[in-house]
């Protein structure tokens, strides 16, 4: 068993590049995304829990009854 199972994950952000700038020569320049001040470490985050992103346990219960 591996306790890394079963743990869905989301993109920390989706835009790793800030919108272009021109420099002076007209050339586009990109810059490194921020996120909360600082670089972007790491791609993928944990789930933030079952209820609010239900990507991971998915249950389906059905009930067969037959008539004679």
């Amino acid at each position: 068993m591996n306790s890394n199972w079963g743990v869905g994950k989301v993109p920390v952000n989706t835009q790793i590049l800030t919108n272009p700038s021109v420099d002076a020569v007209s050339a586009l320049t990109y810059r490194l995304a921020l996120v909360n001040g600082s670089y972007i470490a790491n791609t993928w985050k944990p789930s933030a829990n079952l209820l609010t992103n239900p990507d991971v346990y998915v249950m389906m219960l059905s009930f067969r009854y037959q008539f004679n």
